[in-house]
């Protein structure tokens, strides 16, 4: 009993053979360095994780794979103090250049006589994943950004609004009252009439002004007619103050009857038309809109001087956080939007809109 108890408690040990079959066939990169930094054996994982052949990488200096010589130090002064380090987070370079995110789990390794020979670790590759996290951090950076710029453009708006009611309305009022006050005056018939007239005048343009800041404010083309009507009217409007021809095409049933939707979409149309009169340096566009099943799909182009769509600069400079704020529109939407330029030659931009946006939603 006694016997098969001790024989119970004991670890059976690895032999040579399976813990060389083990380190070979796991599919982390493992090294075993000296201290100075010699690598004196990895598996074959490691050499094709850093892109050197194995024979090569056997006998080299690890310090080569750091991107940064001083991690390297800070890793060997950690390891020193406490003989291991877990999740060490290093960057790496490989044989071709390739810069990784990496996390180093090493432990010393010792000589008979107790003094620190070496290391042996395990290098884990987490370059996705901080790619993840920096485009996390960016995204809510922007989110911050943009809230900022909404509040900005919103108090900007109340301000331009105000100083149309008062350069506007209020001028119009102010001297529909001087003529009010002057027709309760008026010695004539004639004169009466020419006041009256006068009055007739100053009301058709106040009338004619309320309009343009409704349509401004909120298009009642687009609510009562739909989505084409809206953006024909938005043409007629950015012609005349802008000097901008927009071409306005449709094609099978284009309607977007959620009322939130289609103001969300007309609004991102007008923001890229706008775009186009502040910086692709044409007096054309168009817009082009066409279902295809049961997706919307909408372009808006130009013949301009375009721009590079890999370039954030150039993204930045075209766009700011119009951009952020139309992405963020179709992705909430369910839909999409992409950016086509070059330099010299143009831009489009495409969005689509799922099939919700459509009479009686997808089924």
């Amino acid at each position: 009993m006694s016997d098969q108890g001790t024989a119970g408690a004991t670890s059976p040990r690895l032999s040579g053979q399976q813990y060389r079959e083990l380190f070979e066939e796991s599919h982390d990169a493992i090294l075993i360095t000296e201290r100075d930094g010699v690598i004196l054996d990895a598996n074959h994982a490691a050499s094709e994780f850093f892109a050197w052949p194995h024979a090569d990488f056997i006998g080299m200096n690890v310090r080569r794979i750091y991107a940064n010589a001083e991690d390297r130090a800070r890793f060997q002064g950690q390891i020193e103090r406490e003989g291991f380090v877990r999740d060490f987070e290093v960057v790496c370079v490989t044989r071709d250049g390739r810069r990784l995110d990496c996390l180093m789990t090493t432990v010393v390794r010792r000589a008979p006589d107790g003094s620190v020979s070496g290391y042996q670790g395990i290098v884990r590759d987490i370059s996705e994943r901080k790619q993840l996290e920096r485009e996390r951090r960016e995204y809510h950076d922007q989110l911050r950004s943009l809230a900022t710029e909404l509040v900005v453009m919103e108090d900007r708006e109340r301000r331009r609004i105000a100083l149309d009611l008062h350069d506007r309305i209020g001028q119009i009022l102010a001297v529909s009252q001087i003529k009010v006050e002057a027709l309760r005056q008026a010695a004539g018939d004639g004169e009466r009439q020419v006041l009256l007239n006068d009055l007739h005048g100053l009301l058709d343009q106040m009338n004619d002004d309320v309009r343009s800041l409704m349509s401004d404010l909120s298009p009642p083309v687009l609510h009562d007619l739909g989505l084409v009507p809206g953006l024909q009217s938005l043409a007629g409007r950015l012609e005349q103050e802008l000097g901008l021809r927009v071409r306005i095409e449709s094609e099978g049933d284009c309607e977007v009857p959620d009322k939130d939707l289609r103001a969300s979409l007309y609004r991102c149309i007008r923001e890229l038309l706008l775009n186009v009169t502040r910086h692709a340096g044409t007096d054309a566009a168009g817009v082009s809109l066409r279902r295809e099943g049961a997706e919307l799909r909408v372009v808006v182009e130009d013949s301009g001087r375009g721009f590079d769509p890999l370039h954030p600069e150039g993204i930045r400079h075209r766009f700011g956080f119009g951009l952020f704020s139309i992405r963020e529109c179709m992705t909430q939407a369910g839909g999409s939007f992409h950016i086509e330029s070059t330099p010299g030659q143009g831009t489009r931009c495409r969005l689509t809109v799922p099939g919700q946006g459509r009479k009686g939603g997808s089924r």
